[in-house]
């Protein structure tokens, strides 16, 4: 059963009802088409860009286009939120999920997705089904697609975040993206007036960040099981314990909270000499993780801007944070 959207009286947003699918609709390509699956149900929704969420645009969907739009034209945007709230009537089997197609992309970023939407005013039919939703997907993942719901997430919920060393890859930028998406639970857990207890667990959880940051480098760094930080560290490695992309990329992926950040780092000037180290940084690399040069490397390298990957989306956002830290004419 697909689900039916209405605009709101007196605002441009839309109203979600939540459909009931026993899994996530697939993206085909140009033509816009979402196909659930099954029973392959088919509705068309008109988008300008194709296929967004195949693997390798999926996070320039979810931290930019969607945002964006959100803040212009919320009713336009409701079908992919729609889409994405794939709860199904038996809350206890569903695991919610930003990449239905693929492994490429870890987090749990429908989290992010949807809080966005709500707290922008697009209203959920059933904002506890949701809520339900989205905590089902901190404690389980699927059993065939990695990114959908969190790998790893045992190792996260007890002890703050994804070891380095369990055999799960990319396992600082999991953690990274774990914490993001705690805090946008958190969000709506406190409009739900959820029990304290509760409350308390998210907040600490969004700051799980913490646990990866290396005091001596300045530079988040995997972790091992036993708390040690792991060895030989190299920031310019890319994957092994971060997604398509290396140290100096994900160091900044704490969009829920740049100020802890910039306490960490040793205040705003710290801040600010590290964010100019990430272009003074030569466009140098490890790939010995792919055994490969990968088009985000390349692209690097042609840039020619240091070690800031443009084209890549882990520090696209970057650059904004010269602006929180007061030296905006550098972004």
């Amino acid at each position: 059963m697909l689900p039916h959207v209405r605009r709101s009286p007196g605002r441009d947003s839309g109203s979600l009802s939540l459909p009931s699918p026993e899994y996530p609709a697939h993206v085909s390509g140009a033509d816009s088409r979402y196909a659930g699956r099954p029973p392959h149900e088919v509705f068309r929704v008109d988008f300008d860009h194709q296929s967004l969420f195949g693997d390798q645009v999926q996070t320039v969907v979810e931290r930019f286009l969607i945002p964006v739009r959100l803040l212009v034209e919320a009713f336009a945007f409701v079908p992919v939120h729609v889409y994405l709230v794939h709860v199904p009537d038996d809350v206890d089997s569903a695991c919610l999920d930003h990449s239905p197609c693929g492994t490429e992309i870890v987090g749990d970023n429908s989290a992010s997705v949807l809080v966005d939407a709500y707290v922008k005013g697009i209203k959920v039919d059933d904002l506890e089904t949701l809520y339900k939703g989205l905590i089902h997907g901190t404690e389980n993942v699927h059993p065939t697609v990695s990114s959908t719901g969190r790998l790893g997430h045992e190792y996260y919920n007890k002890l703050g975040y994804v070891p380095y060393d369990v055999k799960i890859n990319e396992n600082a930028a999991r953690t990274l993206e774990y914490a993001y998406n705690d805090w946008c639970i958190y969000q709506i857990a406190k409009d739900l007036g959820r029990p304290q207890k509760e409350l308390d667990l998210y907040a600490k959880r969004a700051m799980n960040y913490k646990n990866l940051f290396d005091k001596e480098t300045k530079l988040m760094r995997g972790k091992n099981k036993d708390g040690n930080f792991m060895a030989p560290f190299s920031p310019l490695k890319w994957g092994d314990a971060f997604t398509e992309g290396n140290s100096w990329h994900y160091t900044w992926s704490v969009f829920h909270d740049p100020q802890g950040l910039i306490d960490l780092m040793g205040g705003r000037k710290e801040f600010i000499t590290m964010l100019d180290s990430v272009f003074a940084v030569p466009p140098v690399f490890d790939d010995s993780y792919y055994g490969q040069v990968i088009h985000e490397i390349r692209e690097m390298q042609i840039m020619n801007m240091g070690n800031y990957a443009h084209g890549n989306q882990p520090i696209q956002h970057m650059i904004y944070l010269y602006n929180y830290a007061g030296e905006p004419w550098k972004a």
